[in-house]
């Protein structure tokens, strides 16, 4: 009966409250976007207490006594002064809210892994987010790419030739708001996928390796023994070409025609090395 009793002269003393006029005395924060929560403090706050924010009354999220929190709503960017209505009673606090446009936001970047040497396509990517504006730029390494569709919630665009590494993304809107930095890698490890048999001389023969990332300056390592481009290499000797970066054609001379199991393993500038492809051949 005692604890029944005490809650109940809680309830009274808390409804109570309404007969008061309240006092707002602190507002954290003083700015932000629609959405943004905000908490006044002061009060007495009762159960009938609203918020008046840019015309709209809002009902507190949290309430208590001396504290109520609550959504702000969408409304134009610009300052709106905080006022509590009690029932009927009306307290225009001497404290503003500056609501600000929202920033740009990225939720997602697919894909957000592309080879250095992409396949038709595979340079255009999606930027998943929102507060996208129609004008807003996309900066990649703090340089502006022309998006090719762009509405408030995805961007679309074609990369361009892009070295191997991390990269970083940006959209950036009209007022100077900015995403935080998004991370592009490019995978500039080589690849081999497949070899195959090109043309077939007395003494020599080719053989055609197929894959991904093979760079201009590339070379080959057979049995982990250094192969250079043909170029560079004295005539008779085995000797690399570069077609294309999924292409490379490996001449052979053979020390005799009995097949055996050889290790191929193709070697970037950078010194990037793909996985060691086993194959059998002379």
């Amino acid at each position: 009966m005692h604890r029944m009793m005490s809650a109940l002269i809680l309830v009274i003393s808390f409804l109570s409250v309404s007969s008061f006029s309240a006092e707002i005395v602190s507002l954290a924060p003083n700015a932000g976007e629609p959405g943004t929560t905000v908490t006044l403090r002061g009060g007495p706050f009762s159960l009938e207490s609203r918020i008046e924010f840019g015309g709209e009354i809002l009902s507190p999220r949290l309430l208590s006594e001396n504290r109520l929190t609550f959504l702000v709503p969408k409304v134009p960017a610009g300052d709106y002064r905080i006022i509590v209505r009690d029932g009927g009673k009306i307290n225009e606090s001497a404290f503003f809210f500056r609501v600000t446009t929202p920033a740009p936001r990225i939720q997602e970047v697919s894909p957000s892994d592309i080879d250095l040497c992409p396949l038709d396509g595979e340079r255009r990517i999606t930027i998943e987010g929102r507060n996208f504006h129609a004008d807003a730029q996309v900066l990649l390494d703090d340089a502006a790419i022309q998006p090719q569709q762009i509405t408030p919630e995805q961007i679309i665009l074609e990369l361009p030739e892009l070295e191997g590494g991390r990269h970083l993304l940006q959209v950036v809107n009209p007022d100077g708001s900015r995403t935080l930095p998004q991370a592009l890698r490019v995978n500039s490890i080589p690849e081999i996928h497949s070899v195959s048999s090109g043309e077939d001389h007395v003494n020599f023969y080719q053989i055609i390796l197929t894959g991904k990332n093979f760079q201009y300056n590339c070379h080959l390592r057979v049995n982990g023994k250094l192969v250079e481009k043909a170029a560079q290499q004295r005539p008779g000797a085995d000797a690399l070409e570069y077609v294309d970066c999924t292409t490379l054609i490996y001449t052979r001379y053979p020390v005799s025609r009995e097949l055996r199991r050889i290790s191929l393993q193709v070697v970037n500038p950078g010194g990037e090395q793909s996985p060691v492809f086993h194959a059998t051949m002379p």
